[in-house]
């Protein structure tokens, strides 16, 4: 038999803990992790993410500071609005919009764009428009040129070359606008702005003779030949000397007008059919235009028909929500769950690990140097890519972002595999589709009221994401194809499951459910690095936010994000063929 002192010494009360070294009077069980001899030590590794968090903070305040100076896609998907409005409105100067031609269209962030009801409305809002354009444009020049002229250390080669190339585009851009404004004024009868408006793009010694019979093959200097013409269709003394001066050749539209597109091309055209004495010709353009102008605004009707019952389905259903939760309060659908935290093993510092390591600095650094220097050896440059090629080395660049990022997550939380539900829950259920539908129409109304104020607080500058004004220059079926699986399938799969799928829960264990949904949100848009959408897209992310909170499944912010984004590129594709 053995002595109760010597039981008492060989039972787990007087086992003391070799990890901790703990007393064995009072010590609880402790969990302890397995000990990696192959990781570093944690004071070097606390200082290395020390140092990539400064690094990421300082590139991500930098960029968003940077984008201050570039223009928003919203500026140029309200050109092609108002371009579709002019089509509307025709060559009748008497013809109306239709009143169906209602005041909302949805662009990247559910900006509402203004449309007249009338002529003289079109014209002034067009006006506006193009002029705020160029406002902006011509900042994005500046601030190029000034980077170019004082290049840092750190400055490439390829990026020189796309500074170089994006000037150029931008230069170009503003002279094609100036010649659009000083259509618009002339139309107006107001000619010594018009004027004024093409001297400046003139090139020295033009002559309408040498400008039809040569025309200039350098797209800047053919611009310069298009201001010319117009600048000669609307001149006081112009009358029939085109005729006497031109003899036959007067029955040819000079191919520079040809160029212009919608309206601008209408007026341009029915400018030189009226100089030229052509009736027959300026009556068969005035009849096109007028079908133009139907089809267009059945076209217009169309586009903003689903956005219109959008908001209001979503504006209704938002309002039934809060009614709902001031009288059922605990018991109504936003309540649900919402007092709910996930059980959370890891600290801030795996947080900071997987955004730092994972999403910034592979996403930010490492995957730009990757994709430059591939690209680089296999003397590919990226600046001059169009169409699939391009879209495809978006969708490349993406997988470079998400799969390292994906793997990084795993890494930092291995040691707590697997995790009980409902983390990375991507099960079908709960009504999901309800829920993604229902999120959707929410965030309609709410991110539309929030860019009403977020684009009179930018004036058109802030920037926005690259990938939208990409697709506006392409009509390549398979690259639009490639951006719909970055925009509409690879991002909401990556960016859910970070966002909504780790953050937000992760932050319950410093934060309320709420709070984390907010604070989770602010950092989704920060992540897009465009000041003009630190105030929409933190909206949508408490959308997200509050759908994932609601449900707990990471189908249902998936397929939100998908609709939204899939949504944006189908506006920008209708409303794309409205200009420039």
């Amino acid at each position: 038999m053995i002595p109760v002192d010597r039981q008492l010494a060989n039972s787990d009360i007087f086992k003391v803990c070799k990890v901790c070294e703990e007393k064995p009077v009072n010590h609880k069980p402790v969990n302890h992790k397995p000990v990696n001899p192959s990781a570093l030590p944690m004071d070097i590794k606390r200082l290395l993410l020390t140092i990539l968090t400064v690094l990421c903070v300082s590139i991500t305040g930098l960029s968003l500071v940077s984008s201050l100076n570039e223009t928003q896609i919203q500026s140029r998907l309200e050109l092609y609005q108002t371009n579709l409005l002019l089509r509307v409105v025709g060559l009748d100067s008497d013809r109306p919009v239709p009143p169906e031609i209602m005041d909302v269209s949805i662009d990247s962030i559910g900006q509402a764009v203004r449309a007249g009801f009338g002529q003289s409305s079109a014209f002034e809002q067009a006006l506006n428009a193009y002029q705020t354009f160029r406002k902006s444009a011509q900042a994005t020049v500046d601030t190029f040129s000034d980077r170019l002229d004082n290049p840092d250390n750190t400055i490439t080669a390829e990026e020189l070359f796309t500074l170089q190339t994006e000037i150029q585009q931008q230069t170009q851009v503003i002279a094609e606008v100036d010649i659009r404004i000083g259509l618009l004024l002339a139309a107006e009868g107001d000619r010594d702005r018009a004027q004024n408006q093409w001297n400046s793009l003139v090139p020295d010694r033009f002559t309408l003779k040498n400008a039809l019979t040569q025309p200039a093959t350098d797209p800047l200097d053919r611009v310069g030949q298009t201001a010319g013409i117009a600048s000669v269709l609307w001149r006081d003394d112009t009358g029939d000397v085109l005729t006497q001066t031109l003899g036959r050749n007067a029955e040819t539209v000079p191919p520079q007008l040809q160029e212009l597109d919608g309206w601008f091309e209408d007026v341009a055209i029915a400018r030189w059919f009226t100089l030229t004495d052509q009736t027959d010709a300026l009556a068969t353009l005035k009849a096109s235009a007028n079908t133009q102008a139907n089809r267009t605004a059945l076209k217009l009707s169309t586009v903003n028909l689903i956005p219109i019952i959008g908001l209001l389905i979503g504006t209704g259903l938002l309002i039934f929500l809060m009614i709902q939760r001031l009288v059922q309060k605990s018991q109504a659908i936003l309540a649900l769950n919402s007092t709910e935290s996930w059980s959370v093993p890891w600290s801030s510092e795996t947080i900071l690990q997987v955004f730092v390591v994972g999403f910034f600095f592979v996403g930010q650094l490492i995957t730009p140097v990757i994709i430059s220097a591939t690209t680089g050896a296999a003397g590919i440059n990226r600046a001059t890519l169009t169409g699939l090629p391009k879209a495809s080395l978006i969708l490349l660049g993406y997988g470079l972002l998400s799969i390292p990022g994906l793997w990084v997550l795993r890494y930092s939380i291995r040691e707590y595999w697997p995790l009980a539900k409902p983390w990375f829950d991507y099960s079908f259920r709960d009504r999901w589709f309800r829920w993604g539908i229902g999120g959707y129409g929410v965030a309609l109304p709410l991110v539309v009221g929030i860019s009403l104020v977020n684009q009179y607080l930018w004036q058109g500058r802030g920037g926005s994401n690259p990938i939208l004004g990409i697709i506006l220059e392409n009509r390549d079926p398979w690259a639009i194809a490639a951006f719909f699986l970055t925009a509409s399938i690879a991002a909401p799969l990556f960016e859910e499951t970070l966002f909504r799928g780790f953050l937000l829960p992760s932050l319950t264990r410093y934060l309320s459910p709420w709070g984390a949904v907010v604070v989770s949100a602010l950092e989704f848009a920060i992540a897009h690095l465009s000041l003009s959408e630190v105030l929409p897209l933190p909206v949508l992310g408490i959308v997200l936010g509050g759908v994932y909170l609601r449900t707990r499944t990471l189908v249902v912010p998936i397929l939100l994000h998908g609709l939204w984004n899939s949504g944006t590129l189908i506006s920008l594709l209708v409303l794309s063929n409205g200009g420039i």
